[in-house]
């Protein structure tokens, strides 16, 4: 995963540009097309078929049973004041709630 952690290294020196807590939009595009870049290449240097689509890049994964499955790998640039630990704990939370509720149906029955 060489490419893609070069280019996640070079972000660090990049100047964004932000309009309305937004980094501007053409910049944006231009950071999902690099970063989505560096990831064909690295799947591609592990010997994956990669491909552009309209949203994002395709990759086939040979399959003994199907022949091959098709995944689809979409960047997206959140706003500059999306808030990473929270989004993380309500994502956790909400995994809990979820868990707790089918251990609650459980202990119904």
């Amino acid at each position: 995963m060489e490419n893609i952690k070069k280019v996640l290294q070079d972000l660090n020196g990049v100047v964004l540009k932000e309009n309305n807590g937004k980094i501007n939009q053409v910049q944006a595009r231009q950071l999902k097309t690099v970063l989505q870049v560096g990831l064909m290449k690295d799947f591609q240097d592990l010997g994956f078929e990669v491909g552009f689509i309209q949203k994002g890049f395709i990759v086939r994964i040979p399959n003994d049973d199907q022949g091959s499955l098709v995944i689809q790998l979409d960047a997206v640039i959140k706003s500059l004041d999306f808030d990473f630990d929270t989004e993380i704990e309500k994502e956790k939370a909400r995994k809990q709630e979820i868990a707790d509720r089918k251990k609650n149906k459980k202990a119904k029955k």
